[in-house]
């Protein structure tokens, strides 16, 4: 009985804990509306407005969402003098439970061309991030890049429960786009549902054993 015991014990608590997998994407992969494959060269945004500028593939959804998939599938996503949306600093948030280990922020975005309208300004949970969205990748490209979440930022996310990415293009005067954003994370070890019978077997059968050897 103690060998079954500490055998179905020691089962118990190896594989009562697992590493949780954390993905959430705000917008939809579907090439901002139109179809644009991943990594574009030459896009031609079906307008109307000059190149496109007015252009809104947003689905009802988008337009009405309130966790920033209403900048998404739009030329002008965030200037106010184009588009759909009449402001100029946006925000994206994706509410976290539990505790990020690592993580990783990956974006469709087109147009960039920061050398020659100046550089968006970005914060990660209010801590900016000068070196984002940053990019001269120039008119008519779309670019899809991951972003590896810091320590500094992951520590903000599991204090605040949330991650929230502000977009800020005041200091800038380019047209842009975003098809969605995707945050994947790893979360701390947390129990298997699946296991929880399996530990409690387990105490079952030690209590049992320790209570026939105190009878003996």
């Amino acid at each position: 009985m103690k060998l079954l015991s500490r055998a179905a014990l020691g089962l118990a608590i190896s594989a009562s804990v697992a590493d949780a997998q954390l993905s959430i994407r705000i917008g939809d992969n579907d090439g901002y509306g139109f179809g644009v494959a991943d990594d574009g060269i030459g896009v031609v945004w079906p307008g109307p407005g000059s190149s496109g500028s007015d252009y809104d593939g947003r689905s009802l959804a988008e337009m009405a969402a309130v966790n920033g998939a209403a900048i998404t599938d739009v030329y002008s996503a965030l200037h106010p003098c184009c588009g759909p949306n009449a402001f100029s600093v946006g925000s994206v948030s994706f509410p976290v439970l539990g505790d990020i280990v690592s993580g990783s922020l990956t974006v469709d975005m087109a147009d960039f061309e920061a050398s020659v309208f100046g550089p968006f300004l970005v914060s990660f949970n209010g801590v900016v991030q000068p070196w984002l969205f940053n990019f001269d990748d120039g008119f008519r490209n779309t670019v899809v890049r991951s972003f590896v979440l810091d320590a500094a930022t992951i520590a903000s996310i599991n204090a605040a429960n949330a991650f929230t990415v502000t977009i800020d293009r005041n200091g800038s005067d380019d047209f842009v786009a975003f098809d969605y954003f995707q945050l994947d994370a790893r979360l701390s070890a947390v129990p298997e549902p699946s296991t929880w019978g399996l530990t409690g077997i387990g105490l079952a059968v030690g209590a049992l054993a320790l209570r026939r050897r105190r009878a003996v």
